[in-house]
């Protein structure tokens, strides 16, 4: 993976031999460049890595936006779990775990006789195990869109890695699942 003002591109080795590419890049600069793939062509170029011939000109397909956020993760009768509530650039791994644990606590809440209080009560045990838990994600997309930055908290994690023990114990730990009132 590799990150820059632009953005950020990720190339892995498919079994069959080929190279799959994903990025996550800004629209003004997809304009600006023409496409998706001069901006990952530059993104590689800066970070020293081969650019394959025929990246910039190859077919991508798109995505909306990474980051997207529901107005409402309830409604009558309806509790939205997973990448329905919303989401967050993909950084940490942590998607599949907040849709499974906020499944498991939207379960509760859905095998109780509705009342209008439950959607009320979704959107705030949605919160704890989700909207703030996203920090984290949200914290490493402005780093990586900032180089500088980046290198800087790469050096010094290098140096000094027992920096990086609260983040990580923030992310390790279990998501708060408990009674939904």
């Amino acid at each position: 993976m590799t990150s820059g003002r632009a953005g950020y591109a990720g190339l892995v080795r498919l079994e069959d031999g080929r190279l799959d590419v994903a990025c996550a890049v800004e629209p003004a600069a997809v304009r600006a460049a023409g496409g998706p793939g001069p901006v990952v062509a530059d993104l590689l170029t800066r970070a020293g890595w081969p650019v394959p011939p025929s990246l910039p000109e190859s077919p991508w397909r798109g995505t909306p936006a990474l980051t997207r956020q529901a107005r409402r993760v309830a409604d009558y009768r309806l509790f939205a779990v997973g990448d329905a509530t919303g989401y967050v650039e993909p950084f940490t791994g942590e998607g599949m775990a907040w849709a499974v644990s906020s499944a498991v606590a939207a379960a509760e809440l859905a095998a109780r006789p509705w009342r209008p209080e439950l959607a009320a009560a979704w959107a705030r045990r949605h919160r704890l195990l989700v909207t703030r838990r996203q920090w984290a994600c949200r914290a490493a997309a402005f780093v990586l869109r900032r180089p500088a930055l980046a290198a800087g908290l790469v050096a010094l994690l290098s140096r000094l890695p027992a920096a990086a023990g609260p983040v990580v114990r923030y992310l390790n730990q279990r998501p708060p699942i408990g009674e939904v009132r």
